[in-house]
């Protein structure tokens, strides 16, 4: 016996979960191949628990699924070959075969499938799609689902994707959920993402109402005025913090005021959000009136809040305006609206704060006053990390270290991270 024949073997004496979790670990097209190595390892593959497809790494591999599915392949490189196709056509072919490999992997596949990816683009109707979707929901298996559709997919989500009721994570990126889905609600779905996905605020409420167990949630919602498919109308957004009471994890987007309307403070809230941690706001305009509403409005009812991260968006904002806001009329005008005055905010507490995060932070006076908000607001303060911009000078880094140093601090052990 040769040395490979000995690794081998040694490998086939571990225990088949053992085997799974090393295929898992292989991207698709190279857990397959190993079909090859001997008649035992022939259909070891179609057991794993885990399947990921990428269309990007399907277009780049000229043996895709092996001796499987190399058919497919051979047949593309052929037609192209033979045929003078327009891009178009090409691209359409190359979708189908993707496709169809998936599903004649889903076909081979034996035992329970914990966790399906699909990285793809695909448009406002596709069949394939739909299909695989639909077989899916009737292996009730899946955990774990990641559908990743390119950012200028216009796809519709079927309604079978809404009957995976054993369904633990969710993540959609893109595409639309433009109707109310009728199911029983995802009865163990502890992780909801939804990324740049086009929603109605009645099918948002009705999603979020039927998972009642959700403890992590990324909110990113793609906004349109365009059509009718937000023109249900608005909710206050206590009715969405309502129905997350045992959230842990919270990414969202100022986008969702868009979704739901909010006052400066509410009088009363009748919920708190007593189990939520962890607060990461992306894309929030600081000197805009829907960043700040949305900043106070999760910090007032996150009374048990250790970890604060805001993703700042500077898009348009007139930068390198220096410390004191320049002479720009229009800034000067936003944060003369809304300065950041501490006694303004004398209610809220922050007293389980660990860490605050401000990424893409500028020297607008603005950003200083709400990290010194937050020096004086939280107790047991231990981290602030900024991030800044790389147009910040080094004049200006040592400016802001000198002003942060001198700013009033409640809690002893704050150490601040000015990081490049």
């Amino acid at each position: 016996m040769n040395g490979g024949d000995m690794s081998l073997g040694r490998i086939s004496t571990l225990f088949p979960l053992i085997i799974d979790h090393i295929l898992c670990l292989l991207p698709i097209k190279d857990a397959v191949r190993t079909s090859i190595l001997s008649r035992e390892w022939r259909y070891t593959w179609t057991r794993i628990p885990v399947l990921r497809f990428n269309k990007n790494e399907f277009e780049g591999s000229e043996t895709y699924l092996a001796t499987h599915l190399e058919n497919l392949t051979t047949q593309l490189a052929h037609l192209e070959q033979t045929i003078d196709l327009p891009r178009l056509a090409k691209e359409m072919i190359r979708s189908y075969m993707f496709f169809d490999a998936i599903k004649q992997t889903l076909l081979l596949h034996q035992g329970p499938l914990l966790e399906f990816s699909l990285t793809t683009n695909a448009g406002k109707l596709c069949v394939d799609l739909d299909q695989i979707l639909s077989n899916l929901s009737r292996r009730n298996t899946v955990k774990s689902f990641f559908l990743l559709l390119d950012r200028d997919s216009e796809y519709r989500l079927p309604s079978s994707i809404f009957s995976m009721y054993q369904l633990t994570y969710l993540c959609l990126r893109n595409g639309y959920i433009n109707h109310q889905p009728t199911f029983k609600g995802f009865g163990n779905l502890t992780s909801l993402e939804l990324q740049h996905v086009k929603i109605s605020t009645k099918t948002l409420v009705h999603l979020v109402s039927n998972c009642p167990i959700l403890k992590s949630l990324w909110l990113m919602l793609q906004y349109t005025s365009e059509d009718n498919v937000l023109g249900d109308g608005k909710f206050p957004i206590t009715c969405l913090i309502e129905l997350l009471p045992l959230i842990e994890c919270l990414i969202i987007d100022p986008c969702i005021l868009h979704y739901f309307f909010l006052d400066w403070f509410p009088q009363e809230l009748s919920i708190s959000l007593v189990h939520l941690k962890d607060v990461h706001i992306k894309g929030i305009r600081l000197l805009e009136s829907d960043g700040l509403r949305l900043l106070f409005f999760l910090i007032q009812c996150s009374p048990n809040l250790e970890k604060l991260c805001l993703d700042v968006d500077n898009a348009g904002l007139g930068l390198g305006l220096g410390l004191g806001l320049g002479s720009d009329p229009e800034v000067l005008e936003r944060y003369n609206r809304n300065p950041i005055r501490i006694d303004r905010y004398s209610n809220i507490w922050l007293n389980n704060l660990n860490e605050f995060e401000i990424r893409g932070f500028f020297n607008f006076k603005l950003h200083l006053e709400i990290v010194q908000l937050i020096l004086v607001k939280s107790p047991v303060l231990k981290k602030v990390i900024l991030r800044p911009l790389d147009m910040v000078t080094k004049n200006e880094y040592s400016t802001i270290t000198k002003i942060l140093l001198k700013s009033p601090c409640i809690s002893a052990s704050a150490d601040i991270f000015l990081l490049s």
